[in-house]
């Protein structure tokens, strides 16, 4: 730890104090933060250009398709949360304004109303997940509420998203209590308010003097997290959505005495932290794909509110356009984005989703905001036909009718085949039928090689791959169903055994040391590639000091997907082979020793080696829910399958997969060892085929 980061944990203690200070004197601060209510309110409207009056009377008569959508949409997710048919992390959850703020919904386990400091929410039981309440405190509910009432007037949702703000002031002294413990909390919260005051700006049953306690809460949040960065504890998104939402209240409370102190510090801290937050080829480096999103969301709606504040915005186009250029190859087949590294289903930016992990609207929204047509995705077609356009809401809340206009003008560029990021460790290739994701990379980024624990979102996936054929799921990631309430199976999603890996026995990737902790991460893997739209071919590898995997694949787009694991031990070891399945499959063990062969849908499979596989076994899901099962979000739970099998490795032993109908036409060789599927009386017209790894593919051609 170097002087500077000792000065600042000095400082950062020191603002706690000043904080304790503030909250002793029960919120007398809050009168320092007080501005004329319609000019902040307008000012939200600002912020969110689709909620003004005007913005909505021009959609009204521009496009009414997509109007008549919105109205529909929001009708229905209010009338769920008033209904309790609404989920929050997989639970079903009740608007009620008499709710007990400081109680886990789910176990009743209840958190103390002491200085947040005091408040130890890492130290809940293990059944309890804080996470549960936590989203309770975000209020992006109250958002959807207030919506429903803006397009619809419908007035019971208008005054339920009323009385659940001020439910949650009046029951939550400044710095007291499980809802300011996180400083991402409380800028989460403060977008929600601030899209929530957009939409009720007109709403006629909110006295003055009740947005006003909402304007100077805001304040008060805007005290606190000045005051309380989370430079050491998460110096990643975390970070990056305190910081914008420092910015956004700035821009609102502009006539407060503090605001330009907000938001300088609000930019200082995002131009400091934000190009920390990717790789150069523009992936995050917390090798998560729902943070990439979430990160990028608080950036979007910083860079918003500045180029509506200053005209010029953040100053960091290349770096959002980098990354947004990047999330544009992972795009399924299916329109979707795998689910690699952790997730808890947020959104920074308040906009319900039918599908959490379909990030086309951003895209559509970050291609008019920085003019980029290679940001652009193409749009749903069962969305467009619904609703006119296919692209999301965000675009229409951000930018309004002129950036609804401007995104019909951009035409989507069709992407590269292939698209390889070095320092993220990804091999991506796809053709809008066939996908692939092939992960040679690290774990996360700040993971040490010592006992020395580190909290990364990053998954012990080395190694992995994600393959869609025809449009539709084969090998899926299994996702991320809880961090806290459930530490055993938290710790099963994130490891191998979850992920389409291969392990040696007494060969850790990584070391748990708690729920998010890792420790003692092996050497970065190598990564190389060759091939043409024709062909996917990818290495990887990664060694320990006694042994090492070489990974190897070949994607042949209409065909399927071949993997040859050269295994290396200095010692005897066994080999587990992992696959996961998505929901719906149905698969049969037709064989599963010396050779595995399994068939059925998505698609057979079948394995041999130069050594005998044994142990063959499909498991569509354990007692405990974790073997056999996915998390499409966080707290869901889905029956997937799971298929493993293992080797005996002496020394040395290829092993080949294949996932889909002709294998035999395949196979591999490797220092004079040839596996292949069935023997050929002539290989004399077999195509020998650069692996880019250890050996060599040979293909033969295929019969009619």
């Amino acid at each position: 730890m170097g002087p500077a980061e000792v000065g600042g944990r000095v400082l950062s203690e020191l603002q706690v104090k000043k904080l304790h200070w503030a909250a002793r004197q029960n919120g007398s601060s809050n009168r320092e933060f007080a501005v004329p209510v319609e000019t902040a309110i307008q000012r939200c409207i600002d912020l969110v250009p689709g909620s003004g009056q005007s913005e909505l009377a021009r959609l009204r008569t521009q496009y009414p398709q997509y109007f008549q959508s919105l109205q529909k949409k929001s009708e229905s997710i209010g009338g769920r949360i008033a209904s309790g048919s609404y989920s929050l992390l997989g639970k079903p959850f009740s608007a009620d304004p008499k709710i007990c703020w400081n109680t886990d919904p789910t176990t009743g386990h209840t958190w103390s109303d002491d200085f947040f400091k005091q408040v130890a929410y890492h130290k809940s039981p293990g059944h309890v997940d804080f996470k549960n309440i936590w989203e309770l405190g975000r209020q992006q509910y109250a958002v959807e509420l207030s919506r429903s009432w803006l397009l619809n007037g419908n007035r019971q949702h208008g005054e339920l998203a009323r009385d659940m703000v001020l439910s949650w002031i009046f029951h939550n002294p400044f710095c007291r209590g499980i809802h300011w413990t996180s400083g991402l909390e409380v800028a989460m919260r403060a977008i929600s308010w601030i899209w929530t005051l957009a939409n009720l700006r007109d709403f006629p049953f909110w006295a003055t003097q009740q947005r006003e306690r909402v304007i100077s809460s805001l304040g008060q949040h805007a005290y606190y997290l000045e005051n309380h960065f989370s430079f050491y504890s998460s110096p990643y998104n975390h970070v990056i959505g305190e910081a914008s939402g420092l910015c956004l209240i700035a821009c609102v409370l502009r006539e407060s005495k503090h605001a330009n102190r907000w938001k300088r510090r609000a930019i200082q801290v995002l131009k400091d932290f934000a190009p920390r937050q990717f790789y150069a080829d523009g992936f995050c480096v917390e090798q998560a794909m729902g943070y990439h999103y979430y990160t990028l969301g608080f950036l979007v709606l910083a860079e918003s509110a500045m180029r509506i504040d200053n005209g010029a915005g953040l100053g960091m186009d290349d770096l959002m356009v980098q990354a947004f250029r990047t999330g544009v190859a992972f795009r399924q087949s299916d329109g979707s984005w795998p689910a690699i590294g952790d997730v808890d289903s947020a959104q920074s930016i308040p906009v319900a989703r039918d599908e959490y992990w379909d990030f086309s609207p951003m895209h559509q929204l970050a291609a008019v905001l920085f003019e980029d047509p290679l940001i652009a995705v193409e749009s749903d077609a069962g969305t467009q036909e619904e609703d006119g356009f296919g692209l999301g809401d965000e675009l229409y809340w951000l930018t309004g009718c002129n950036g609804l206009r401007r995104r019909t003008e951009l035409s989507a560029r069709p992407t590269n085949p292939i698209s390889v990021f070095p320092d993220a460790g990804y091999f991506v290739a796809g053709n809008g039928s066939d996908h692939v994701v092939f992960d040679a990379g690290p774990i996360s980024h700040g993971l040490h090689r010592d006992s020395t624990p580190s909290a990364a979102h990053g998954h012990a996936d080395t190694l992995q791959l994600l393959y869609q054929f025809d449009g539709k799921p084969v090998l899926i990631d299994s996702g991320m169903p809880n961090y806290a309430g459930n530490p055993q199976r938290a710790a099963h999603f994130r490891s191998p055994q979850a992920h389409n890996t291969v392990s040696l026995s007494d060969a850790e990737l990584v070391r748990s040391r708690g729920v998010l902790d890792w420790s003692n991460e092996v050497q970065t893997p190598t990564l190389r590639h060759s091939g043409d739209s024709d062909r996917w071919i990818a290495f990887g590898e990664i060694q320990w000091p006694d042994c090492r995997i070489a990974r190897h694949i070949l994607a042949i787009p209409g065909r399927g997907l071949w993997v040859a694991d050269l295994l290396h031990s200095e010692h005897p070891r066994t080999a587990t082979w992992h696959w996961q399945f998505p929901p719906g499959s149905d698969l049969t063990m037709l064989a599963s020793e010396p050779a595995i062969h399994v068939r059925g849908t998505p698609r057979s499979v079948r394995a041999v080696g130069s050594v005998p596989l044994s142990t063959g076994e499909l498991c569509d899901g354990d007692e405990n829910k974790q073997r056999g099962w996915t998390s499409p979000g966080y707290g869901v739970i889905e029956r997937g399958c799971t298929l493993t099998y293992q080797a005996h490795v002496e020394s040395a032993a290829v092993v080949l997969t294949h996932f889909g109908d002709c294998a035999e036409n395949v196979g591999f060789d490797v220092d004079g060892c040839r596996v292949q599927f069935s023997a050929t009386e002539d290989d004399s017209k077999a195509e020998s085929c650069d692996s880019a790894g250890r050996g060599n593919w040979f293909i033969l051609p295929t019969t009619a």
